[in-house]
């Protein structure tokens, strides 16, 4: 299956773009920040998306990490866009 990840930073279109595709395509729409915050909500880390910011660095990387794991093991099945901001 194919991963395209569009990035954008706030304000510059990205979303609308998103948008526009998702309405041309047949991929499914992940959230690499939604993704983060789903692992570090499972793994008990966080309550709530907020609080993944305020994580030290380093713990924010293990995140980031895995959530990629995660995003690549989904797109084995499905096409997929990931949105994430720059």
């Amino acid at each position: 299956m194919k991963l395209v990840v569009l990035t954008g930073i706030p304000g510059s279109g990205s979303t609308t773009l998103l948008g526009k595709a998702l309405d041309e395509v047949d991929y499914v729409h992940l959230n690499y920040g939604v993704i983060m915050t789903e692992i570090a909500i499972r793994d008990n880390i966080v309550d709530d998306r907020d609080a993944l910011r305020k994580l030290p660095a380093e713990t924010q990387k293990k995140i980031q990490a895995e959530a990629a794991k995660e995003i690549k093991k989904r797109s084995e099945n499905d096409n997929i866009i990931v949105d994430t901001q720059s």
